[in-house]
């Protein structure tokens, strides 16, 4: 049998490691140079926070007497002492894949790189990498995957996030779900008109329990895809009275990067869509919600080129984002930012608010606020030139939409205009001092 040349790779490493170590098979390198290399010019902006959620990860998932070391700029070294034979390798492909999904919300066994390391002296290590294939009959012995094929890790993945969704609430699986839906306005503060309505679930309650209200954290991935395409039925169903009427608005659906990422979820959402009639595609807007920090540009052009055919597209961006440039060139009309998501306090808040629609100008995405809860909050937005304004502080949601509202801005609290200036003035003078 023809066997393959494995090429070594010296390391140096600053912690001294003992030879009994490498012997059971204890140390190993995980290296972020294939997700570094399809970042491209990406990476010096975005490497940072993808090396912390590592971190994160690894703080979290590794036990107390394992260790790592950042060796470089995307290689770690990580140490399992409690582990023999292929359990230490096991162990590092389980955080490898973690890292993965939480990036591009599925795992792929190709683009995951780990290597075994044997000792070379107190402060060096050769390695060499684990292929595909091996990691594939790894992550089947560490049952990593749930599906039937192991390089359809994307699948696995999806399949056990929705089983620790179903861990946390007792009793039988559900069989189904009754949904009753409300329409929440938007404000488009530039022609100052309700312009757009955002369908979303008012209450979801248990089928076989009536009277069982369901949260929408506590639904399973599944049930979560339910309930968006029912959204979308249902707000298109709306759509089409209000069109045969004369009465036109803009319909917004939400739509998670969770459920784009899963192969059923993303199956599911073009079955729905390509049933829909194509007149109706220009007066719908879909959101795509909770992207997380550091996905990358190639990951933000294939969604787009999902959802894109049936209509437009506003991306969600999370304030701790600090580099925009994933957002260029994936023909979205805007992105969305969600303060009520944010933690840290209401100056943080605020600040996050500020760059967010600064940077929506920059790029000449018209930038959306969503639940926006106060007076205050709404001036900082308008003040930052927030075009799409959202929530109850705009107006509270109705079960039916209605056409294209006039809603001049000094209508919609007594003393905004006046801290609308306010903030205007501080606005402009952090883009000077900027």
């Amino acid at each position: 049998m023809r066997r393959t040349v494995q090429r070594e790779i010296v390391t140096a490493i600053e912690t001294a490691l003992e030879p009994e170590l490498f012997e059971r098979r204890c140390v190993h390198v995980l290296d972020l140079c294939i997700i570094r290399s399809s970042s491209g010019p990406l990476w010096e902006e975005i490497g940072g926070s993808i090396r912390a959620r590592l971190e994160s990860i690894l703080n979290a998932r590794l036990k107390p007497d394992s260790s790592y070391e950042r060796a470089s700029d995307t290689r770690y070294v990580i140490v399992t002492p409690g582990t023999q034979n292929d359990e230490g390798a096991i162990a590092v492909l389980r955080i490898a894949a973690e890292l993965e999904a939480t990036l591009n919300g599925r795992c792929d066994l190709d683009r995951i790189h780990i290597e075994e390391a044997i000792f070379d002296g107190p402060t060096r290590i050769k390695s060499h990498r684990i292929w595909p294939e091996q990691l594939s009959l790894l992550a089947q012995r560490g049952q990593i995957f749930d599906a039937d094929d192991p390089s359809q890790a994307g699948q696995g993945l999806s399949s056990r996030a929705d089983r620790r969704r179903q861990t946390k609430r007792p009793g039988k699986r559900r069989s189904g779900l009754e949904i009753v839906h409300q329409f929440e306005p938007v404000w488009d503060s530039k022609n100052e008109v309700i312009s757009t309505y955002l369908c979303t679930p008012e209450s979801i309650e248990n089928s076989d329990a009536p009277g069982e209200t369901v949260k929408f954290a506590d639904l399973t991935q599944n049930e979560r895809t339910v309930v968006e395409l029912s959204c979308l039925r249902f707000g298109v169903g709306q759509l089409s009275r209000s069109l045969e009427s004369g009465d036109r608005f803009l319909l917004s659906v939400p739509i998670s990067f969770e459920t784009l990422c899963t192969p059923g979820g993303r199956a599911e959402f073009g079955r729905t869509c390509r049933g829909l009639p194509a007149i109706y595609r220009p007066y719908i807007m879909f959101l795509l919600t909770d992207l997380p920090v550091g996905v990358t540009q190639s990951r933000m052009t294939d969604l787009a080129m999902i959802i894109r055919p049936f209509g437009h597209v506003i991306a969600s961006v999370s304030g701790s984002c600090r580099n925009f440039s994933a957002y260029d060139g994936n023909g979205f009309t805007a992105f969305a930012f969600d303060p009520s998501k944010e933690t840290g306090g209401d100056d943080l808040t605020r600040a996050r608010i500020r760059r967010v629609g600064r940077a929506g100008q920059a790029n000449r995405l018209g930038p959306m606020i969503l639940n926006v809860s106060d007076p205050h909050t709404l001036a900082i937005a308008i003040a930052s030139e927030y075009q799409l304004l959202h929530g109850p502080a705009v107006a509270p949601p109705v079960r039916t939409p209605r056409r294209m509202t006039r809603l001049a801005a000094d209508s919609l609290a007594p003393t905004l205009l006046r801290v609308s200036q306010d903030e205007r003035a501080k606005s402009v003078a952090a883009t000077r001092s900027a």
